[in-house]
């Protein structure tokens, strides 16, 4: 009897800690999912591909994803146009890959967040205009540039300073 109550600790346990459930695939830092599934919370899309065997018989249907919550404040991640901003995220720049984000790829489709969240009082960022401003910060400038965030149009870019 003890000898069972002491496997059955052991299988608890390595179910708490490991995150192992039947039929469920435990995620790490950096996962690959068919387009098809949801898109964790705190996860973002780095890089899309084609795998005919895993994810079925369309082009762009795999997804490289990462885990942005993990990441430091200040740090930046290069992100496909169909992943979510996280909380807390900003976007800084929109550029273009031919190759990251899919065969289809088309002009701007990189964006470049950065961890906002937990960076120091008095933080300046400049942003895309498109971009959410995380709570604590205010927008102190606008501004035109024509190399950063598609420098397509006028008043693209914004400056935030963190204040709380």
């Amino acid at each position: 009897m003890k000898k069972n109550s002491v496997l059955t600790t052991i299988l608890v346990l390595g179910i708490a800690i490991c995150g192992v459930l039947p039929g469920r695939k435990a995620l790490s830092q950096t996962s690959q999912i068919c387009a098809s599934s949801s898109i964790p919370t705190g996860f973002v899309v780095t890089s899309i591909s084609t795998n005919f065997i895993e994810c079925g018989n369309s082009f762009n249907n795999l997804l490289i994803i990462q885990n942005a919550s993990v990441i430091s404040p200040g740090s930046l991640l290069n992100v496909c146009p169909s992943s979510p901003t996280p909380t807390g995220f900003v976007v800084t720049n929109i550029s273009t890959s031919f190759t990251q984000c899919g065969t289809s790829s088309f002009r701007n489709n990189i964006r470049t967040i950065q961890r906002a969240d937990g960076l120091p009082l008095n933080t300046l960022l400049n942003i895309c205009s498109s971009s959410p401003v995380p709570t604590g910060f205010v927008v102190t400038n606008s501004s035109t540039s024509l190399t950063q965030c598609g420098g397509s149009s006028f008043d693209n870019i914004r400056t935030i300073q963190r204040v709380s």
